[in-house]
């Protein structure tokens, strides 16, 4: 196998790609990639350099499947801040200008997994272990905040998962257990002089070891001709030990007081633990082969991250939080045929122990949201080549808690989730007939409000993407696609912060040309 493609487009664009492997197509051999990014961004000093590269390897072993795997990634990223005033991604000019020449982003990452599994295994009875090592870091100038310090972060993990398929009479289980060590760190520092009630000098600098224990398993079960009973559990546990550098308390980094009071506030040595049960049940009725129904009630989680727990702000002492916890119920049907795909689903979602930041930036406890909504999904296909697809979804997603929260806004139980549109969409209309493919694209994202109080908002966006492929021969291909082919001025993101709105204007109309030389499989 090799695969060679070069690509070039609007702001300098230019990507390359390298694929190569001599395996045999089974899971033996060694296949390996690389792809290297660069751009000068549409945006004044807004360019990056980005490198992704990742290698494979399968033999047999012992008895048994081996595989190894390792990837990484480096990015060199000049970052473009906020553009300010109502509606001011707008502005032709002012789209184009960055206010934070000298911001940045340096990051790096690496993972190598590994996996193991006996000859013999099969789907329902058998064994399979999987490991990995991780590592990332990254340093970024915080250019959306006040006195935009730098902050600097990283950790090192590792951990394996123990998986067993077996089969109960008609039941067929799949069992596992995940574990994880990892050890993390954060710094954050400014350099500039005292901005309000962030001072000059060193914010944070700590460091958490993390420990997380989870066995888990999900059962399905025939229990007549046409409904199938699914099932499962997930028990977690987590626990930080948690080491701060600094002095303790609402201080200076040389832990003087501060005047006003510093907006930082920095623990004392801890541990915090998190257990946390979640369960699913669904149900499955294969009306014939074309159709199908299913019901599913679910749990979801997540466990406080670190940062929630020993960033704290002024006021806060003890960030005493829960895991998040998300209780689902959702109703769906797929239709499928040699023609047309359908998926169509409803959901009530219910979200407690929410943890969030408003638009000032200050940290929110204990909040409680709740989501409903639709989705539809439609993929359709002729004989003649053409085709086209349909990706929908309305959500009503709003907060059901109320609280003022200091130096903040108020949040009213009832109002819209600030950030959360009701409407996202996409339509795409196609044909593809050898050697020729082209398709139109319709992508919709519906307005949203701003902030809790719903006084501001954002008026959504509708973008149109168009491509073009050829396949020239065998082996080379030529693609083309249009990016915002109708140069709509809208934002990447839209927000209403510190009494000012503010906006990542979105790219204006972009083209790029790819040529691509493919041997193999």
């Amino acid at each position: 196998l090799l695969y060679v493609s070069g690509e070039a487009g609007s702001e300098n664009f230019m990507r390359g790609k390298l694929i190569w492997g001599d395996g045999s197509g089974d899971g033996d051999g060694l296949i390996g990639g690389m792809v290297y990014d660069h751009a000068d961004g549409f945006r004044d000093s807004a360019g990056y350099n980005q490198a992704k590269g990742f290698m494979k390897y399968g033999t047999d072993l012992r008895g048994g499947q081996l595989e190894l795997g390792f990837s990484g990634t480096v990015l060199d990223q000049d970052t473009a801040g906020y553009i300010y005033g109502e509606d001011a991604y707008r502005d032709a000019t002012l789209r184009h200008t960055n206010t934070n020449p000298d911001a940045y982003r340096k990051a790096n990452s690496q993972r190598l997994q590994a996996s193991w599994q006996p000859d013999g295994n099969r789907t329902d009875d058998g064994w399979k272990v999987l490991g990995f090592l991780r590592r990332s870091e990254m340093d970024f100038l915080q250019h959306f905040l006040p006195g935009q310090p730098v902050e600097k972060n990283g950790q090192l993990s590792g951990g394996a998962t123990l998986l067993r398929f077996a089969r109960l009479g008609p039941a067929r289980i799949t069992a596992g257990f995940d574990t994880e060590i990892a050890d993390g760190y954060l710094e954050e520092t400014q350099g500039s002089a005292d901005a309000g009630n962030r001072p000059q000098g060193r914010h944070y600098d700590y460091d958490v070891w993390q420990y997380l224990a989870a066995p888990y398993a999900q059962a399905e079960l025939p229990i007549a001709a046409r409904w199938t009973l699914r099932g499962g559990l997930r028990f977690e546990w987590l626990r930080y030990d948690y080491d701060n550098r600094m002095p303790d308390g609402n201080t200076r980094d040389d832990g003087s007081a501060c005047t006003p009071p510093c907006l930082y506030n920095r623990p004392a040595d801890r541990s915090d633990n998190f257990t946390t049960l979640a369960p699913n049940l669904g149900l499955l009725f294969r009306l014939d082969p074309e159709n199908s129904f299913y019901l599913t009630l679910a749990r979801g989680f997540r466990a406080p991250q670190a940062a929630e727990l020993y960033r704290l702000q002024a006021g806060q002492n003890v960030a005493d939080l829960k895991s998040e916890t998300i209780d689902s119920l959702e109703l769906g049907w797929h239709h499928q045929t040699a023609h047309l795909n359908l998926s169509a689903a409803t959901f009530t979602m219910h979200k407690n122990h929410y943890i969030l930041q408003d638009s000032n930036r200050y940290n929110v406890s204990d909040g409680e949201s709740r989501h409903l909504g639709v989705e539809l999904e439609v993929e359709a296909r002729s004989d003649n080549g053409l085709y086209a697809g349909l990706a929908a979804t309305w959500a009503k997603q709003t907060y059901a808690f109320s609280q003022q929260i200091a130096g903040g806004e108020t949040i009213v139980s009832g109002n819209d989730i600030d950030t959360a549109p009701r409407t996202l969409g996409s339509l795409h209309l196609g044909w593809s007939a050898e050697p020729w493919l082209a398709e139109l694209e319709w992508v919709h994202q519906g307005r949203y409000f701003l902030t809790a109080q719903e006084n501001q908002r954002y008026d959504g966006h509708d973008l149109l993407n168009l491509r073009a492929a050829w396949s020239v021969n065998a082996n080379w291909r030529v693609t083309a696609r249009i990016n915002n082919l109708n140069d709509t001025a809208y934002a990447d993101r839209a927000d209403y912060a510190f009494g000012e709105y503010r906006y990542f204007p979105g790219h204006d109309r972009e083209l790029f040309l790819e040529l691509g030389y493919r041997r193999g499989p």
